[in-house]
């Protein structure tokens, strides 16, 4: 599988049988929304504009439920389980989970420390964890909940994955206010290592005694 980072939520997951675009947003962030292929487009989890689904989007994602697509097994739960439209716009309330190439992956949403604390059974073991460190912020009057550093440095500690990605921080061009991830790289003990432009991991190279954090570098060409 290989994973690229658009900047805040939105990933690239592609895989052996499907490519999966999470959490697209559109201009009004002021960086590049995701392009291209995607077999299946989750909108649960979108920091802004959901309506804004890249090019040649396949099966489209937008609430909480169980959903197996080309071999992907993917679960979306839902914080109070309220009706997709009234939650997708800001992601509010959804963890999502997937397994693809026999690697499961764990995206946190808009959601509070205390929501996710509701939601650890559901989620269950992660060998990757895209979290939000940067912090809420705001959209007009709206706060978004997005997690600060240190509460995700707390959910990584109840999860255990064996990779981390961080996301939704500070990154050029960005119109909304987030912190950087220096305070959540530091409490984690990951050094100043250089981003890398993206991840290819197979099952077998997955780290098993150790928590590796990888930086990615916001693909906006």
């Amino acid at each position: 599988m290989q994973i690229t980072w658009y900047g805040q939520s939105c990933f690239k997951l592609a895989g052996a049988e499907a490519t999966i675009i999470i959490a697209p947003f559109d201009r009004s962030l002021g960086i590049n929304p995701p392009k291209g292929r995607a077999d299946i487009v989750m909108l649960a989890g979108t920091a802004k504009g959901g309506a804004s689904l890249p090019a040649d989007a396949g099966f489209v994602i937008s609430g909480a439920g169980e959903y197996e697509i080309k071999g992907v097994m993917i679960e979306v739960f839902s914080q109070d389980g309220g009706p997709p439209e009234r939650t997708v716009r800001y992601g509010r309330g959804f963890v999502s989970t997937l397994n693809i190439d026999g690697i499961s992956v764990c995206h946190i949403g808009n959601v509070k420390k205390e929501d996710i604390d509701g939601m650890l059974d559901k989620i269950g073991d992660v060998d990757i964890l895209l979290i939000p460190v940067g912090g809420p912020y705001q959209i007009g009057k709206e706060t978004v909940h997005a997690l600060s550093a240190e509460e995700a440095v707390a959910v990584a500690g109840e999860l255990e994955p064996r990779i981390i990605i961080p996301m939704q921080y500070k990154i050029p061009k960005l119109s909304v206010e987030l912190t950087g991830a220096d305070k959540f790289l530091k409490a984690m003990g990951a050094g100043n290592g250089e981003p890398v432009d993206k991840l290819a991991v197979k099952k077998k190279d997955l780290p098993q005694e150790e928590t590796n954090i990888v930086v990615l570098s916001p693909n906006q060409a």
